[in-house]
């Protein structure tokens, strides 16, 4: 079994037939675990939280995992975009499954299905045939998770305050790791792990590429080599076997589609608005500063969510769409509040969309209130389907939308295969 330690829900978006907790006490993991799952997901929401706090759960989660899922793998899920409490999250597991000591820190960022590869060292965005580094886009410029480097030994450097020096750290490129094999991963793991903290980044831009890595770390592991894997989704479900080998039926709402979206980045706001041009008059835009610090702009939006729902089976809430540089605390607050609007109208609907990796994580806990669920695969590609159980004890179908996923067209026609029939 894999135990993923997941910084947001978006970290199953490739994978199918995976439960999710979001609290882990011991009855609730043992209980997942008698289902024998080949993989199951911890979400932290640590991207949300402040670095010290981002440590903290971390720990907690894989103190857990280590004693609930016996005999369970454990690894990070992160952001395949860079974006990532490197060192906390990084001391966290290695505190809670190795003692305090230092291990290598393997990095496998690559999420080929949405064109982020590794090439020579540095992680790149691949579209429309043209390659960008990841530093020279706006993912590398988000606030408290900027970046100037995409080379990820210097970029671990950079992030790590020089807990993880570049000259330490070892690549391997894409002709020696398709020439050596998993054996050529596995002495690369071991000679890291001598001169530990040091990062491992082999390059990766294939789910081929993926498998012989996951190989070699499996050969490592075995023969003793202590490593922590921080890793984008496509590594997760090769490493235990559970990427989805198709799309799901997406579910047609009946009582009403919620859709959520507090994501801010310029894929999501291009995606709201075809949205609301297929949709018109489904939008209630909530001022985010209102919404940080104001009970009444959350009854405001359930007002006016709850009618549009009543008379079109549809609505639409969003955060409004200008940047806020006010901290992860304030980002945070904003969250909690959207999912006060989700908790008041999940009774309302039968389906709700969550547009965002942090959103979604607190919709999840907060808005639709549940300790656990389970992934059933993507819809569409990214775009993943999981259901549900309310306290009410109502089944609901969760569409976790992930907010640089998709060209710009994807959310509406995402929302054309749920929304309800009228």
């Amino acid at each position: 079994m894999l135990a993923v330690i997941d910084d947001d829900p978006t970290g199953a978006q490739q994978e199918a037939d995976v439960p999710v907790v979001v609290s882990w006490s011991e009855p609730l993991l043992r209980r997942v675990a008698q289902r024998r799952p080949r993989a199951v997901h911890l979400l932290t929401n640590s991207r949300a939280l402040e670095p010290d706090n981002a440590y903290r759960v971390v720990r907690e989660a894989g103190e857990a995992a280590v004693a609930s899922l016996s005999g369970a793998d454990v690894v990070l899920r992160g952001d395949s975009t860079l974006r990532a409490h490197l060192l906390e999250e990084y001391r966290g597991l290695r505190d809670a499954a190795f003692e305090g000591r230092d291990t290598a820190l393997m990095l496998v960022p690559a999420l080929p299905s949405a064109g982020r590869v590794t090439v020579d060292g540095v992680h790149q965005l691949q579209r429309n045939g043209q390659s960008t580094p990841l530093n020279e886009t706006e993912y590398a410029r988000d606030g408290d998770f900027s970046y100037r480097s995409a080379r990820l030994v210097d970029w671990a450097e950079e992030r790590s305050g020089g807990y993880f020096a570049a000259t330490r750290g070892c690549e391997l490129h894409l002709e020696e790791l398709r020439s050596g094999g998993p054996e050529a991963v596995m002495a690369a793991l071991g000679q890291v792990a001598a001169r530990a903290p040091a990062v491992f980044a082999p390059d990766a831009c294939t789910d081929a590429d993926l498998d012989i890595i996951a190989a070699g770390l499996r050969s490592a592991v075995d023969a003793g080599t202590p490593v922590i894997v921080r890793s984008a989704p496509a590594f997760v479900g090769r490493l235990a076997h559970t990427t989805a080998h198709g799309l799901v039926a997406a579910p047609r709402a009946h009582r009403g589609l919620l859709v959520v979206c507090g994501s801010y980045v310029g894929t999501t706001s291009r995606q709201l608005q075809r949205l609301v041009a297929r949709r018109p008059n489904t939008l209630v835009e909530v001022d985010s500063r209102k919404l940080a610090s104001s009970d009444a702009a959350v009854t405001e939006a359930v007002a006016a969510v709850s009618e549009l729902i009543s008379s079109g089976g549809l609505a639409i809430v969003a955060t409004s769409r200008e940047r806020d540089h006010r901290g992860l605390a304030h980002g945070e607050s904003i969250a909690r509040r959207l999912a006060r609007v989700v908790a008041e109208l999940r009774t309302q609907v039968d389906v709700v969309l969550s547009k965002g990796g942090i959103t979604s994580a607190v919709n999840l806990s907060d808005g639709l209130g549940a300790q656990e669920a389970d992934v059933i695969g993507p819809v569409a590609p990214g775009i993943s389907l999981w259901r549900v159980m309310t306290p009410e004890g109502r089944p609901m179908s969760y569409v976790v939308f992930p907010g640089n996923v998709g060209a710009d067209d994807a959310l509406a026609d995402v929302v054309d295969m749920l929304a309800p029939e009228r």
